[in-house]
């Protein structure tokens, strides 16, 4: 398992509502930014398709409500300086 950051998602999450559309597009973007492996539990298309369902559905129960209870109410922030 690598960390990746979704750079580009980040960048067009920038002040914008977290509408349907949005979210659906920050998904699309984290997807673009990984390069997941094939193995037997997997495929690399499946893992790139759950990650951009995972991202989209994520802000928008974000947006939904910040304190929704499925939600780690604190979160794990990796402490990585990036310039």
């Amino acid at each position: 398992p690598t960390i990746v950051r979704a750079e580009a998602a980040e960048a067009a999450l920038v002040g914008q509502t977290l509408s349907r559309d949005v979210c659906q597009r920050a998904g699309e973007l984290a997807e673009e930014a990984v390069s997941p492996i094939d193995d037997v539990r997997a495929s690399a298309p499946y893992r790139r398709r759950t990650l951009r369902n995972l991202v989209a559905a994520t802000l928008l129960e974000l947006a939904a409500s910040p304190a929704s209870p499925s939600l780690p109410s604190t979160p794990v922030l990796l402490e990585t300086p990036f310039g």
